[in-house]
């Protein structure tokens, strides 16, 4: 059995649409391969301090880890019209043989401002 401890998968509980927002993984023992489980309004910007690849079925392989126990993650959000969805971004964890070691997934909340215009005001002044 491989010895694996996740001390931190950090997701934020929230967002606004179209922004940028970060992520990050922190684990204490062996871990070689981190694939992600993205939903499609969620789309991978960046990562630090690993390798990533794209699978055939559109997971993220997060490989060649420079630090071990830590990988920071840069995603964006994007929900069309609606005016909010709760995503899910998940972790499959691999040791060196490739052997599946745990699963975790996050949940963010996406949302935009949905503003409306009551009334027209008469007149507006802009004074410099």
């Amino acid at each position: 059995m491989t010895k694996f401890e996740l001390t931190s998968f950090y997701i934020p509980p929230n967002c606004l649409n179209e922004e940028e927002f970060p992520g990050h993984i922190l684990w204490n023992g062996e871990c070689s391969v981190i694939e992600l489980t993205l939903e499609p309004n969620i789309e991978f910007m960046d990562v630090y301090n690993c390798k990533r690849e794209v699978t055939n079925d559109g997971k993220i392989r997060l490989t060649n880890i420079g630090v071990s126990g830590y990988a920071g993650l840069k995603f964006k959000a994007k929900i069309g019209r609606e005016i909010d969805i709760n995503s899910t971004i998940s972790c499959n964890f691999y040791d060196s043989a490739g052997q599946f070691i745990r699963e975790e997934s996050r949940v963010i909340h996406v949302f935009r401002p949905n503003i409306e215009r009551i009334t027209k005001p008469d007149n507006m002044q802009v004074i410099f």
